[in-house]
């Protein structure tokens, strides 16, 4: 069973990227603003300020501006545009149960709550080491992306309202930010991903998750992502010379022969603490003027 899961996957893998209406490099797109003229996306997100960065809230959510010890959560659901396919819809049982047991193919986010993953509090256990069963509350904190307007959104929604709810999800590790740092640190991984453009697999909610959990559990591990599934796969394509000379790197040292050191097939998408994005954006706003 599990290979097939395998097998389908790396299917999928390779069908979305080409069937996604945009190359592997991101897109540019131009939208209409205040007068009738248009900007490049990039652009919007590199200028407009910090708390003008797309943010939707639910009317059901309440934030609070205090630091009380809260927990968080890595939260997975099936990925609506795959859901809605007429072939799958008929097929929506199972493909549901994969798509459950399968990180790489689902929707990423980060549940924070009140409600610990333990009742003994002194036995709370390390980040990304236990299972747990969901919280009944809490606030989740994810990308998303539209078609129409060509943006990428920070969203905040109400975990019991959820679109879709995991019977567990995996514990992170405890917080004491407010609701406003959340809101800063996820509109700065929001900024970065805009200015780059969104990408079904390469600048995504799994890597937005990735980021927004690592700023504030930096040893937390929460899952393969799909650009990182069977070697880096995707990544071969993007630069096929560099995925040579990597290649030819791994070779030489399985045979123990000393190597220079090459930059990882997905460096750009390695982790970058908020403060260092908030520097970088700062300087090149600096220099555009």
């Amino acid at each position: 069973m599990r290979f097939w899961v395998r097998f389908w996957l790396i299917g999928l893998c390779c069908y979305l990227p080409f069937s996604a209406g945009h190359p592997i490099d991101g897109f540019v797109s131009k939208r209409k603003i205040a007068g009738g003229d248009k900007i490049p996306v990039s652009y919007l997100y590199s200028s407009v300020p910090l708390n003008n960065i797309p943010t939707t809230v639910a009317d059901d959510v309440v934030l609070f501006n205090r630091t009380d010890t809260r927990y968080g959560y890595f939260i997975g659901r099936p990925v609506e545009r795959i859901i809605r396919n007429p072939i799958v819809k008929k097929l929506k049982p199972l493909i549901s149960a994969v798509l459950g047991s399968t990180p790489p193919l689902m929707h990423w986010g980060v549940l924070i709550s009140k409600e610990p993953p333990v009742q003994d509090l002194s036995q709370l256990p390390k980040s990304g080491d236990l299972v747990v069963q969901r919280p009944v509350n809490g606030t989740v904190f994810e990308l998303r992306n539209s078609g129409n307007t060509g943006l990428v959104y920070l969203d905040v929604k109400n975990w019991p309202t959820y679109v879709y709810r995991l019977d567990t999800v995996k514990y992170l590790g405890t917080l004491n930010k407010t609701d406003e740092e959340l809101l800063y640190i996820g509109r700065v991984f929001i900024r970065h991903i805009g200015q780059h453009g969104f990408h079904n697999f390469f600048r995504n909610c799994q890597v937005f998750a990735t980021w927004f959990s690592k700023e504030i559990w930096p040893d937390a591990f929460l899952a393969t992502r799909a650009d990182q599934f069977a070697g880096k796969f995707l990544w071969w394509w993007v630069d096929p010379k560099k995925t040579l000379r990597v290649g030819k790197k791994k070779l030489l040292e399985l045979f123990g022969y000393e190597t220079n050191e090459i930059e990882d097939l997905d460096i750009r998408n390695q982790f970058k603490p908020v403060k260092e994005l908030v520097e970088m954006n700062s300087q090149q706003a600096a220099i555009g003027r």
